[in-house]
């Protein structure tokens, strides 16, 4: 399965790490757990970039990255098995309870959950730290993302 991330080109170094979720938490990650963000399209990842931007934002430099992962290295979790606050503006305790077990059994490098803006898509979390994860990084292919100004 292709995956797709969108990044300020400055953290390109560190695209991979998971970070940025590490040290913020996230949705599905509790501060302290790296964790990263991929999609399941292009348009998904520029949608949940939009959310967190302002219009200025927008004129950084982006990179498009996209990385390969093999559909038996993700385990899924479909809105039938999440707490009722899952979509709530802030991310609720209920998900990030759900991302840390993901992470602790640690048994699929990546997990599908749900994306809060289209519940009918995907979101991927990745592990950075599961033993299979460094050889699908050799499947990483970037390119320079330009929004289009309309979207401002």
């Amino acid at each position: 399965m292709k995956l797709f991330r969108i990044i300020q080109t400055q953290h390109l170094a560190t695209a991979w790490s998971g970070a940025g979720a590490q040290l913020y938490g996230g949705r599905w990650n509790p501060p302290g757990r790296p964790v990263v963000y991929t999609t399941t399209s292009i348009s998904l990842a520029i949608l949940e970039i939009l959310v967190h931007l302002q219009n200025s934002m927008l004129m950084r430099s982006y990179t498009l990255l996209s990385i390969d992962v093999p559909e038996a290295l993700l385990d899924t979790l479909e809105v039938s098995e999440l707490a009722a606050d899952w979509r709530s503006p802030s991310p609720p305790d209920s998900t990030q309870r759900q991302g840390e077990t993901w992470l602790v059994e640690g048994s699929y490098v990546g997990l599908k959950v749900p994306s809060v803006i289209v519940p009918a898509e995907y979101n991927v979390l990745l592990n950075p730290q599961h033993p299979a994860f460094a050889a699908l990084l050799s499947s990483v292919q970037r390119e320079p993302m330009m929004f289009d100004p309309r979207l401002q």
